[in-house]
């Protein structure tokens, strides 16, 4: 039991020392580029751009520069 418990001890240190993934407490990012034209191709300044995360419904929106 004695050489039992000489492993245990140091394979437990090594797992609470492991880094474990903790992806539920991480925040996920994207990023979108792109212009915004009209029908002639010419770029749209100050356009509203929302974007809609469908799973979550969460949102977030832009205005487009000069360059569309």
């Amino acid at each position: 039991m004695e050489g039992q418990a000489r492993l245990l001890v140091p394979l437990l240190a090594v797992l609470a020392a492991a880094p474990l993934p903790l992806s539920a407490q991480s925040a996920s990012t994207a990023g979108l580029r792109g212009r915004i034209v009209d029908t002639g191709g010419a770029p749209v300044e100050a356009a509203l751009v929302t974007l809609t995360h469908t799973g979550s419904g969460a949102t977030g929106t832009a205005l487009s520069v000069a360059g569309g």
